[in-house]
């Protein structure tokens, strides 16, 4: 059960004023929780500002310290810079079997923007943990060199990309389970999250003995509006999986 409320609790850690807008409390299994939401505001002077949601803790329940929460929220902005990071975590024991007590999920985003002006921009994509006592690991990044990098008089580098995970493999439960049907197209790569995609974290999931490593570019005219090719090489195993992924834009605006 949640319960907002209608007008943020406020207090205070050291000078910083901390807003709870949802409290709450109820029963999962055999466990009790309670929880809330929150966010703290550093002030213009330091900048950066952050918040929880859905943050949950458990207790009457198996032995070891399990907490949830939807999210947590980090963002700065400062001349020239800017920086925007969201993850989610889940640990401790999990009905679904995703964790027993000693497993421990983390997965989110970040984007961050350097020399705003010029519009350089990388963003990430993290999914990291342990399951069953093995250690997993997936991050991407994916940067948009903004005017671009001068490769000769007609081509421009625009962007770059890489992925690399251990102890994971392409999530294929995605559009449900699908056996002997499954389509790598269809069931994986064209639906949400990220759709037409495979940067983001959380269309991968954690298995033994899986790998993944990629990388790809982004070239074009000089200002990325004649034409542009974005190409991204995957290789997966087992398998082993191979994914070629191209787009190829005339006279528009590069992605």
């Amino acid at each position: 059960l949640w319960m907002s409320l209608s007008e943020a609790a406020r207090t205070k850690i050291s000078a910083f004023p901390v807003s709870i807008s949802r409290i709450g409390f109820g029963k999962e299994g055999d466990e009790k929780w309670v929880g809330l939401d929150a966010s703290v505001d550093f002030g213009k002077g330091i900048g950066p500002s952050a918040s929880v949601k859905g943050l949950r803790v458990f207790f009457d329940g198996p032995p070891g310290v399990h907490l949830t929460f939807e999210g947590i929220e980090l963002s700065l902005q400062r001349p020239g810079f800017g920086f925007h990071g969201f993850v989610s975590m889940t640990s401790g024991a999990d009905a679904t079997g995703v964790a027993d007590p000693s497993d421990k999920t983390f997965r989110g985003d970040v984007s961050l923007a350097i020399a705003s002006g010029v519009g350089v921009v990388l963003e990430g994509s993290v999914l990291f943990g342990t399951k069953a006592g093995t250690r997993f690991g997936f991050v991407s990044l994916d940067a948009t060199f903004g005017s671009g990098i001068p490769i000769c008089a007609s081509v421009t580098w625009l962007g770059a990309a890489l992925l690399a995970g251990i102890n994971v493999n392409p999530d294929r439960t995605l559009a449900g389970e699908q056996g002997d049907d499954f389509n790598w197209y269809q069931h994986w790569y064209a639906p949400s999250p990220a759709a037409f995609s495979i940067l983001s974290s959380r269309k991968w999931a954690p298995v033994e003995d899986g790998w993944a490593l990629g990388a790809g570019v982004t070239i074009g005219s000089s200002d990325g509006k004649a034409w542009s090719l974005r190409a991204l090489l995957a290789v997966i195993a087992p398998g082993p999986v191979v994914i070629i992924e191209g787009r190829l834009r005339l006279l528009e605006t590069r992605e």
